[in-house]
């Protein structure tokens, strides 16, 4: 096997065809094969796999070190633990998966002060109290939010993969140097759907007045259907 692997020019799938050809009769082993027989002759100078070598004792005084370490830092890193217990990183993933842990990711909420939560929890009593005496209030509620739409999109590097034989090196462009965004409106009143519309970037409480297409005391009014802010502010 390490023969035709080199014959392939250390290409694992060549070296599977070659070897097919050369040995129909034998067992055809994978592509991975190849690589991992010479990482295995390089890494030990020997072809025997790895398990027939010896596998390390556990060491339950070190295992237990690298718990606390995440007892005690929940947010630090394999790498990070590993390096200052002197152990390989893959022993940490190990010992964590192992004990069945699992790395989350945080999640991103809004900023309160404390003053906001006796207020939200006001708020959502008030609106307990309107839904037992009508049922149909949250109906004429409009319901509204903006989100900015940028040249850059949205990117996820932990759920964006390219799945491939070799490295195909994708990219993903963004930091643009001619930049463009829009910040678009949408409400939902009832069943129905209001918008979606255009607003300016630099959004206001003059602007966000003009686009109710009323003054101020009309602001928590229903959106008038020829209120357009794309003509408005193009």
């Amino acid at each position: 096997m390490h023969f035709v692997y080199g014959l392939a020019e250390g290409d694992a799938n060549q070296a599977a065809r070659f070897y097919q050809e050369r040995y129909p009769h034998r067992r055809q082993p994978a592509p991975a094969v190849f690589t991992a027989v010479l990482r295995r002759l390089g890494e030990i100078g020997n072809l025997a796999p790895a398990l027939l070598v010896g596998r390390p004792r556990r060491n339950v005084a070190v295992e237990e070190n690298v718990i606390q370490e995440f007892v005690e830092n929940p947010s630090t890193s394999t790498r990070a633990v590993g390096s200052q217990l002197g152990i390989p990183q893959s022993s940490v993933w190990r010992l964590l998966n192992r004990e069945r842990c699992h790395p989350f990711d945080a999640q991103k909420v809004h900023s309160l002060l404390p003053q906001d939560y006796p207020a939200r929890l006001q708020f959502l009593q008030w609106c307990l109290a309107q839904h037992q005496n009508n049922p149909l209030f949250f109906k004429n509620v409009l319901f509204t939010d903006e989100a900015i739409f940028s040249q850059d999109g949205m990117f996820n590097s932990k759920n964006m993969h390219w799945w491939a034989e070799n490295n195909p090196h994708e990219i993903f462009k963004h930091h643009h140097q001619h930049k463009f965004s829009f910040n678009i409106w949408a409400g939902i009143y009832g069943d129905s759907l209001v918008g979606p519309y255009l607003l300016p970037n630099r959004l206001d409480g003059r602007s966000y007045r003009i686009f109710f297409g009323g003054s101020s005391s009309r602001a928590l009014g229903r959106p008038r259907a020829s209120c357009c802010p794309s003509e408005r502010y193009a």
